[in-house]
């Protein structure tokens, strides 16, 4: 079959930008919602397998309108019958996602971050309880919420190079969500995730190999997309029935957990940020990141902290 090549234009920047999907055989392209503004998605329907391209300027960072737009986009494919795999990659050159927008914090209404903290819950509940099979393919920084929506994925590639994951809120004065330490330990296991939690450390995907945070390292994006293929042809020749169901049983605890508790956490971390000492600490940290940005390009600026 021929391939059907397309490329996605980014509107507010004017860059083309190629997804890695658009490589594959039988490609069909079904981003159509306009709620998909910093979003490609391709579906090849012979395979049933989805790629999700994420590129949102500069940084795939999650705002409440993006956060809406990938759960929405995620949602939908986990609607459709013939969709059995979902691969989550970005179109930005050395960023998968730097996570949350921090300067959306600073002397925000109440009901403002209530909606923004609920919409991170939304979209983990939406990846986390996919019953898809999920490769997140991490092609440079993955921060935070960035590495968040890793984390939910079954199976994780990272690409080796000058690039920083994990989850730093605890270094930037907040405390881990219980669901996110779940999801944290699901992967790398109870003792790692407390270093994890409790440091909040960035790792280089050398040392997130070594302890777990991701799966496979590639040297180059060509072999990423490759070992991301490859990785999802082998879950899909289990039975579909089989597989789903069995993931399904293993993150429902967390899942049921994380539905009694996630008015509770969403009560106290909105009022831990809008404590004065907090909204301090976050404008002398955004002001920092903006001088970095200053001298150093903005991905590198969004991590050094």
């Amino acid at each position: 079959m021929a391939f059907k090549f397309i490329k996605s234009l980014t509107r507010n920047s004017g860059v083309l930008r190629r997804s890695p999907a658009a490589y594959q055989p039988g490609c069909r392209y079904v981003s159509q919602g306009a709620w998909e503004k910093h979003l490609t998605v391709y579906e090849d329907s012979e395979t049933g397998i989805a790629t999700i391209t994420m590129h949102k300027l500069p940084v795939n960072s999650l705002s409440l309108g993006f956060m809406t737009e990938l759960g929405a986009a995620v949602k939908r494919l986990d609607r459709e019958r013939e969709c059995r795999g979902l691969i989550l990659t970005s179109g930005i050159p050395g960023i998968f996602s730097a996570g949350l927008e921090l300067s959306h914090l600073i002397q925000a209404e109440e009901t403002r971050l209530i909606e923004k903290f609920r919409s991170l819950q939304e979209l983990w509940l939406q990846l986390y309880t996919c019953r898809l099979c999920t490769i997140a393919a991490i092609n440079g920084h993955a921060i935070d919420g960035g590495c968040m929506t890793a984390l939910t994925a079954d199976y994780r590639v990272m690409l080796n190079g000058d690039f920083k994951v994990g989850l730093n809120e605890t270094r930037l004065g907040l405390p881990m969500q219980s669901w996110m330490f779940g999801t944290l330990q699901q992967v790398v296991g109870f003792r790692e995730a407390q270093i994890f939690a409790g440091r909040g450390e960035l790792i280089n995907p050398v040392e997130a190999l070594r302890r777990g945070l991701v799966d496979k390292l590639c040297e180059d994006e060509n072999s990423l997309m490759a070992a991301v293929n490859e990785e999802m042809v082998t879950w899909l020749k289990v039975p579909t029935v089989a597989r789903k169901n069995t993931k399904t049983a293993i993150r429902a605890n967390l899942a049921k957990e994380f539905r009694t508790y996630r008015e509770l956490e969403i009560r106290e971390t909105v009022k831990l940020v809008m404590r004065k000492e907090f909204q301090k600490d976050l404008i002398t940290l955004v002001e920092e990141i903006k001088r970095k940005k200053q001298t150093a390009d903005v991905a590198q600026a969004s991590v050094s902290l």
